[in-house]
């Protein structure tokens, strides 16, 4: 995972560094990004931290119609999580997760509609698109208070990706 979001970051700062605002407009193109973090208590001792992050390059076809390349990298990590499991004898094993860590990385290409024009100071736009995401997910195993957590994975996921969408530029 830490190899996958350097190249994203990477890729993302080159994109931001080597066209400027100015220029990129000129030559019908725009360059964009947006990040958001949380956390989320789910009691007093575990929680869920989520980030995400996006960026891409759009063609201006037409000033209210852009076609876009978008990388899109959602992270979350939650730092605990207990159930019960059913062992081969039929009896009950509590088990718990600890430094669960998923992240997914998607790649789209999406059509950009703004509804009014860029005449208006507030620009509403609608979004459509599809790609494919890549997800890992990585934990530590173990029997509830037994201190024998090993390291666990799920298998990587690749599926295809649907984008549907709106917002508000200013």
């Amino acid at each position: 995972m830490t190899r996958k979001f350097s190249r994203v970051l990477c890729l993302t700062a080159f994109v931001l560094c080597a066209l400027p605002a100015e220029r990129a407009l000129a030559l019908g193109f725009e360059v964009f990004g947006k990040g958001s973090a949380s956390k989320s208590n789910i009691s007093e001792s575990e929680y869920v931290i989520s980030t995400s992050g996006a960026a891409g390059l759009a063609l201006i076809l037409i000033p209210q119609l852009r076609l876009e390349g978008r990388i899109t990298m959602v992270s979350q990590n939650r730092n605990y999580m207990s159930f019960n499991a059913t062992d081969s004898s039929g009896g009950t094993v509590p088990l718990e997760l600890t430094d669960i860590r998923t992240q997914r990385l998607s790649y789209s290409v999406n059509i950009d509609f703004d509804i009014v024009s860029d005449k208006y100071p507030v620009q509403p736009f609608l979004v459509a698109g599809a790609g494919y995401s890549v997800t890992d997910s990585i934990y530590k195993i173990g029997i509830m208070g037994a201190n024998n957590a090993v390291d666990g994975a799920d298998p990587t996921l690749t599926s295809l990706t649907g984008i549907a969408g709106g917002g508000i530029r200013i």
